[in-house]
Formats: C-alpha cells, structure tokens, sequence
C-alpha cells in the first residue's frame, strides 16, 4: 500500500478499569445470595489471618486511579462460560493471588480455587501441613516457628516446590494465596521454575484497610471472627460480646508496620509480572470482586486459545507509506525468522518465466508496459505461497499490498497473514524522504538522498540520476492523501491482527520493535487484556468478522468511487450526461428504423425519456457509477450488463403501461442490441478518454469544467 505514516495509535487497552468481559463467572450461590457490601476478609467464612502463616503482607496507599467501575453486566452475562464461545476444555491454571493485609486473599483464593477446581496453596497451611506431618523440611521448619522467628524463604520454596510437584497440583492447577511477598521471594520462585500464568493483585485504600482490621473481633471459644460494622455479633448475646477480643495483630499500629513494609515491595512484584498482572479493585463486595477475579482467569484460556489460533511458521505483511523502509525490515524479519521474504518484483518475474496461461498474460502486459491486473498479481503471490519452502517456514511481504483492492483480492485469495506490522513516520519525514527519491534510468534502482544515498565517489551515477514526477511535492501530497485514507480500513480488513510501530528512530531500534512485535504475534498482553473492556476487544480477536471486506467496499465513498446510490451521480457528471445521451441515440435509431423520419423529434424524446428516467433512478443502485464499474475495459465489460438489463426491463414495463401496448419483439430486440452496444461503447470511449482509474492519482474526479480544461490538450 503507498502512502505515508498515521498517528493514530491502536490502544490495547491500557486503562486500569474494571473488567467487562466473562470468561468464567461468579458461581450462582454468589450470585444469589450473599452479604452485600461485606468485605471479603470480614465475612464469617474468612479465614483468620494469622502471623505465622503469612507474616508482613502489606498493602500500598491506593489511589482512586487503580479503583475499577461497579459491574454493570447482568446475571445472565455473568453466568457465560468458556463453553458459552466454543473453546476447548482449559488446560489447569497457575494462579499467584497477592495484595495487602486484610484486602481478602484468603476469601476470594478459596473461591477461586473451588470454582476452578484448583488446589489452594498458603504458605502458612502448608507449613502447619508439614509440621503435623513430621516430614523433614516440616522439622526444620517447625524449628523457626517455635522460635517465633519467619521460615527462611529458601525454605518456603522448598517446600512450595515439593506440594507443587504432587499429583493433584500437577493435574488440577494452583492458586498460591499471599506469596511472594518480596522481590527476593520472586527471584527464588524464578529459579526454582515456578511460573504463574496470572497475577491478581487486590487493591484497597489504607483507610479501608485499617476500618477492617482493627473492628475484627475473635471469640477465644469458637474462634469465630465477627466485624464491628460489616460482621456485627447478635446484640442480645451479653455472654459472647462479653467474651470478645482483639488479637494483637489487628492493631492500627502493626497493620502501618506491614503496609510499609508491602508498599516497599509491590512496586518490583507488579513489575517483574507486568505481562500476567491483572489489578483489581477489592474495595467492593465480596460478590464484586470475585467477579472480577473469575473474569481475568477466563481470560487465561481466550489468551491460550488466540496463541494457539497463530501458532506454526510466521506470516507477516508489512506495511506502511514508501520510504519507511518496509522492504528493508521485511528482509530482517524474514533473516530472524527463519521465514521466507517475498519480493513482488522477483515473484511477478518468476511466473512470468513459466509457459503458462498466467505467465503468458504476465509477458503481455509486461511487453505492452500495462498494469498487471490485481487477480494476476494476486495469481502469482498464491502460486508462490503453495511452494514447499514457503509452506514450511513461513513468509514475510514487505511491497504488498498497496490497494485496498489488493487487500480485498488477497482475502478472497485465502492469503491471511498471522501478523500486519504498520511503518509510521510522522507526516512531515515523509515528505522530505519521498521527495528526496532519485532513479538512475538505466539500472532502474531507485535511492532517497537521506536513507539511502548513491555512492559519492560516482559522478557519472549521480548525474544521470532524475527526479520522477510522482516524488516531487504535488505527487507527494496525492499519495499520501490516498495512503491516509486506505490506512483507515487497515483495523477493520485485518481485524486483531495489526499492530503499529513508530520507525522514527534509528533503523535498528525499529527492527527491534518490529521483530518484538512478530515474535508476539500481535497479541495483546494478558495484562492488557485483564486492565481493558473485555467484552468487543476479545471477542474481536477470537471471531473476526465474517465480511470484513464490506468496510473497504463502503470505504470507497471516501475515495470518490461511490457508494451505491443516486449520490454517485453528482460524482461522475460527465459518464451521467453521456449515458442519457446514449438512450436518446439509441431512441432516434428506432425512430429511424420503424419510420422514414430520420430526426429527433417529440416522439423519439418521449420513447427514450422512461429509459433515461429509470436508468438515472435505479441504475446507480447497481454500482453503475461506482469506479468499480468504470476504472478499466475490463470493469466496463463486467459491470455494464447488470444495471442494464434492470433498467431495459422496467423501463420496458413502464414505456408498456403509458402507451398502453404491448411492444413488438422486434421492437425489444433492436432496444435491448442497441442500448447494451452503445453503452459498453461510450464507457469504452469514457474510460480511454478518463484514463484508467487509479486511487494513487487524486482523490476527486474531474468535474465537467476540468474535462473541457483538458480537451485541447487530449486532443493533441
């Protein structure tokens, strides 16, 4: 596609709302019931939080800006499933569920893990575990714990490795509640090759977090933990509210001691799991945030479903206005990947080689100096596509397509690219790199005077070399016009497969961004996806639209080719004025033919003016003043006969029902001949006298006062 760069951004999602879309929901006991309003670690099913299982868990100053909307989906969208969209049975989940005290990890782990099926990991259980069980890490452990001291984290992840190796982890996938707490903590997971596949993170203000702790009240009897304001005891129980306390560790003080302590460390823990990181805000029900939490672990199987939808050998499209550089990066990529690069050039020149039906074509229009027509190219690309080499490591184009009809030829082609990598260059590098392209006329290579330059020591090159039309400023401005307008349809033809990268830097630093950007695929984050609306967004990736060629096709009212309706009339007023002169042409030759009156008269005008009437009415309904219909012979010949055929009908019955007789067949032959003949012979004439049409050449048709402009100079 020619053109140049565009500074519109396609945003992957990076608010931090709530999340929108459903991959699992809320089971119906939450959905039905429940408190509402009641924090998740001051319910009565909240496990007590207790220093020796999960010592300094602390939690940020949050702001309003990591707080997620209420949820606005019904109970209905809630309850969708993976099943619901047709993917396969999820693989188990890893899942690493952290945030600071009090925030309701324990809870919402222990939901998450039912729900899912997932064994629950705490650090503290699984230390009490190991101790009751006398095993000999449990021994050690048990060591520091009567000592009062933390179990070393060496440890911890000992023994978080030898749960995780036991069979029911293994075949029913994890939620580890509360660790890592510290960078430390991260780096020996790393090592000991514990990888989540999701990271949540709660996020509750500290005001929120201290209301919570220190209104907790356990009774010493049953161990039950009741809650001043959202979990209050029975107000007529004088015995239990007399035997209520307040452990230590709910103080205000100790609750500031491990919030410090955690707010020195969340900063490196969402940064070393920035691609899995999903933020949630747990400053809601209970209800609210599962919800959530259910949500971003759906997101684990779409994100699974759309890598596995792109794996095997690459295939990329790179595209972008010319002097971006796109031949120069597809070579790259291609080197890097192992894939093969795809130069129109030597692709066109190989099947021009063959002796066969399209190579023959090829020659022809190649000898006569023509455009290759979009189906031949098209032909070809596809024939080198089904090659072996290809087949089997895959492909990168770098100088295709540069239309939107290639666009369009190539989808009805099945050629679908895993990856479209989009050049940009701010509008005004583009304008000077375009203008600085020279072309030495005898080798045919083109070199750009900033990017690429001739050899200096070459005299006689540099002096031979000139200066197309096409690359000076009026050119310029023209293709880039067109290039801003036909990029506008890339989203909607490659829909979830597009991605754009800045090459305003340095050549190197842009392969690096384009070979980051193949290596990926395309594919948003998970952390993108769990912060962004979920809703249009993964189910554009996951289901593509069924015609996304209508965009381009409705696209073209901008590009002046029409639309498909009586507008297109004012578009094209010469081709207009030419078709009604045609029907009153044709109507003085029947006058002619079936009476000896050889002018045009009153009568010849009312036999031709229902043909003109219902030819103006219905004909641009067929795409008869589209450029589609008119840009070459070939679209003369293909697109003519249908809006005739319609009009001659109707304009049969019509003529028909006012004069009140029957025409002859005679009568119907010779009209139906003659209209049809002079027609395909006037847009012939209209085409050659127009010049094939090319969207790289302006964007609005000459009006009626530029083609007279014209005349005496296409005359000469």
């Amino acid at each position: 596609m020619e053109g140049g760069g565009h500074r519109v951004q396609m945003a992957l999602g990076t608010s931090t709302t709530s999340v929108a879309f459903v991959g699992a929901a809320a089971p119906r006991r939450l959905r039905q019931g429940g408190r509402e309003g009641a924090p998740p670690a001051c319910t009565p099913s909240a496990p007590h939080h207790r220093r020796g299982g999960r010592a300094t868990r602390l939690a940020p100053r949050v702001s309003h800006r990591f707080r997620s909307a209420p949820l606005q989906a019904s109970p209905q969208l809630l309850g969708l499933r993976m099943e619901t969209f047709g993917l396969p049975p999820p693989r188990p989940v890893r899942i690493i569920l952290t945030g600071p005290p009090a925030s309701g990890k324990g809870t919402q782990s222990a939901m998450l893990a039912q729900e899912f099926k997932l064994v629950h990991i705490s650090t503290g259980d699984m230390l009490r575990a190991a101790v009751v069980s006398g095993t000999e890490l449990g021994l050690q452990a048990r060591r520091y714990m009567d000592r009062g001291e933390l179990v070393p984290d060496e440890l911890v992840i000992a023994l978080l490795q030898e749960r995780m190796a036991q069979p029911d982890v293994i075949e029913r996938g994890w939620v580890l509640d509360g660790f890592p707490r510290t960078i430390a903590q991260v780096e020996s997971l790393d090592a000991a090759g514990v990888q989540p596949d999701l990271v949540l993170c709660l996020e509750v203000p500290e005001a929120e977090l201290v209301q919570r702790v220190t209104g907790r009240r356990s009774d010493p009897v049953t161990g039950r933990v009741y809650h001043l304001q959202y979990d209050p005891p029975p107000a007529d129980d004088t015995e239990l509210l007399q035997r209520l306390v307040q452990r230590s560790d709910d103080s205000e003080e100790t609750l500031r001691t491990r919030l410090d302590a955690y707010q020195q460390n969340v900063a490196k823990l969402k940064g070393r799991y920035a691609e899995v990181l999903a933020e949630v805000d747990g400053h809601r029900s209970k209800q609210e945030v599962f919800a959530d939490l259910t949500r971003a672990v759906g997101m684990v199987h779409m994100h699974r479903q759309m890598v596995a939808q792109r794996a095997g050998p690459p295939k990329v499209i790179l595209l972008g206005p010319p002097g971006v550089g796109k031949s120069a990066q597809a070579r790259l990529v291609a080197e890097r990947t192992s894939g093969v690069y795809l130069r129109l050039e030597d692709v066109i020149r190989e099947a021009a080689a063959q002796d066969t039906r399209s190579g023959r074509l090829i020659r022809h229009h190649l000898e006569n100096n023509e455009l290759l027509p979009n189906h031949l190219v098209v032909e070809c690309v596809a024939r080198r596509l089904s090659q072996p080499d290809v087949q089997q490591r895959g492909w990168v184009i770098g100088d295709m397509p540069r239309t939107l009809m290639e666009v369009s030829a190539l989808q009805e082609a099945g050629i679908a690219p895993h990856l479209v990598v989009v050049l940009e260059l701010p509008h005004e590098m583009l304008e000077e790199r375009m203008q600085a392209r020279r072309i030495d006329p005898q080798t045919g290579r083109a070199y750009n005077l900033i990017t690429e330059p001739p050899p200096a020591d070459d005299a006689e090159l540099q002096a031979r070399l000139v200066h197309h039309p096409a690359d000076q400023q009026d050119g310029v401005r023209r293709t880039l016009g067109t290039y801003y307008l036909a990029e506008l349809e890339l989203e909607s033809l490659y829909a979830g497969k597009l991605v754009r990268v800045d090459s305003t830097g340095a050549p190197e630093e842009t392969s690096k961004k384009v070979l980051r950007a193949v290596q990926g695929r395309g594919l948003p984050l998970l952390s993108d996806l769990a912060r962004s609306t979920y809703a249009e967004r993964a189910i554009h990736h996951l289901f593509p639209p069924r015609r996304p060629r209508y965009a381009a096709e409705r696209h073209m009212d901008v590009l002046r080719a029409g639309e498909g309706s009586v507008a297109d009339l004012r578009l094209q007023p010469v081709l207009v004025l030419g078709d009604c002169a045609v029907f009153m042409l044709c109507a003085w030759l029947w006058r002619a033919v079936f009476s000896p009156v050889w002018r045009f008269d009153t009568i010849a005008f009312k036999t031709a003016l229902p043909f003109v009437i219902v030819w103006l009415m219905y004909a641009p309904y067929w795409g008869a003043y589209m450029v589609s219909s008119w840009e070459n012979l070939r679209a003369v010949l293909r697109y003519t006969p249908r809006p005739w055929l319609i009009c001659l009908l109707i304009a049969l019955t019509v003529r028909s029902a006012v004069m009140n007789q029957t025409p002859s067949r005679e009568f119907v032959l010779l009209a139906a001949a003659s209209t049809l003949f002079l027609l395909m012979v006037w847009r012939a004439v209209y085409v050659a006298w127009v010049g094939p049409h090319n969207n790289k050449t302006d964007l609005q048709q000459p009006g009626i006062a530029e083609h007279l402009r014209r005349l005496p100079e296409r005359l000469r």
